[in-house]
């Protein structure tokens, strides 16, 4: 079972140790499979696009998780993404119709919230607040972004990773965003955006379901080898 990881930096593993990423801790949890990480830091569906061919169909996945999102919702002027929501949709949909024309399993992942922060710590020390109008915060974005993923996911009936649901079931717990992503409060560091070890395996876990399915019906089928097998025999 072949399994790539497709996405920006969070799905590369930036800021956390080779062993910690959540592909690594999934490889951990199903040895039998082989993990490729594909991603890119900065990388936009736009530019993931470019790449898909040569970084995704030419490994002949049996599975595919994609994770984009993050800098698709990068403003550099108010209300101006790199990427409009409509053409984030439109190039996640034509990526998992080519994985589905070539029998790829593909598993689609929502946004995880990042620290807003203000302009002098966080997101909108980076980004200026006033960029991100309508809908009001990056946040706000980032859920609008997710909800697109959620109708593809179900108008293409794939599965769906609400990696933004998890999280946001850890802060009303009680839990604050600084347990999860690389933080002042967790590393020292001024980002707020990308997933820590315990993001890393927050996201593993909401995954896991997915990848376990996949492991039951690969037994079931080497068990069915076997019996036409026993068949044949007798």
């Amino acid at each position: 079972m072949k399994v790539v990881g497709f996405g920006d930096s969070v799905t590369h593993g930036a800021l956390v140790e080779s062993n910690q990423k959540f592909l690594a801790v999934l490889a951990e949890r199903f040895p039998a499979y082989q993990f490729v990480n594909k991603g890119v830091p900065g990388n936009t569906t736009a530019q993931a696009r470019h790449r898909f061919e040569k970084d995704v169909l030419a490994e002949q996945p049996d599975v595919v998780i994609m994770y984009f999102g993050l800098n698709d919702t990068v403003c550099k002027a108010v209300n101006e993404p790199l990427v409009e929501r409509t053409a984030y949709r439109q190039h996640l949909q034509e990526m998992t119709q080519m994985l589905q024309d070539q029998g790829s399993k593909v598993i689609l992942c929502t946004i995880h919230p990042v620290i807003e922060g203000d302009a002098d710590q966080y997101y909108y020390a980076r980004h200026p607040q006033e960029y991100y109008a309508n809908p009001n915060g990056i946040n706000a974005w980032l859920a609008y972004y997710s909800e697109a993923v959620c109708e593809l996911a179900e108008e293409m009936n794939v599965a769906l990773a609400d990696l933004q649901a998890s999280f946001y079931s850890y802060l009303d717990d009680e839990g604050a965003l600084s347990d999860l992503l690389v933080s002042l409060e967790d590393a020292g560091v001024d980002d707020g955006v990308h997933p820590n070890a315990n993001g890393h395996t927050r996201i593993a876990e909401v995954l896991t379901p997915f990848l376990a399915l996949d492991d039951e019906e690969d037994e079931d089928n080497d068990e069915d080898d076997n019996d036409n097998e026993d068949e044949e025999t007798d």
